[in-house]
């Protein structure tokens, strides 16, 4: 196999996905997780057995213009009164991540 040249490598890109979240009152832009962030969240799953909910959204949900929605008290905060949309943005954040396939492969 020859070493490649920089030219010939495409540049990598963040999957993402638009998500309609009805308690926000429109769509929000569900990212994958930046490298740092990908290793905190798991070591934080190694510790405590599960992925942290709000620290997942917190680091992957953007508005329109590339913000984070809310921080991870905010979703705390949301996630208890809009449990059902929180959840819908889990799932998302999830699949976006690839977290769900991590989770399959340590079964």
């Amino acid at each position: 196999m020859a070493v490649l040249n920089r030219s010939e490598i495409a540049a990598p890109i963040l999957p993402k996905e638009t998500v309609e979240v009805p308690a926000l009152g429109g769509e929000v832009v569900v990212h994958g997780l930046m490298l740092s962030d990908r290793l905190e969240i798991l070591y934080k799953e190694s510790q405590d057995k599960r992925v942290d909910l709000s620290l997942l959204l917190s680091k992957t949900v953007f508005d329109e213009k590339g913000d984070p929605v809310f921080s991870q008290q905010q979703w705390e905060i949301f996630g208890a009164t809009h449990f059902a949309d929180a959840l819908i943005l889990f799932n998302a954040a999830k699949r976006v991540c690839g977290l769900d396939a991590e989770v399959s492969k340590k079964k």
